[in-house]
């Protein structure tokens, strides 16, 4: 359910999370020729945040817990 969740967004049309937390920054701040932007830094990591709570959760649904 969580997983259909995070992706489903980019599906139905809404932004797809690293757009919410990045929008016009990912354009701008994510060049490897310039020093990250803080905001895109802070976006990646809460990314990989939700990423990570989205698989333990599915495993755990698995696992049956």
């Amino acid at each position: 359910m969580l997983y259909k969740f995070y992706i489903g967004q980019a599906i139905v049309g809404d932004k797809t999370v690293a757009f919410l937390l990045m929008d016009e920054e990912m354009y701008s701040g994510m060049s490897c020729l310039v020093d990250p932007s803080p905001i895109v830094e802070r976006g990646i990591a809460l990314q990989k945040v939700f990423y990570l709570i989205t698989k333990i959760t599915a495993l755990h649904h698995l696992c049956g817990n």
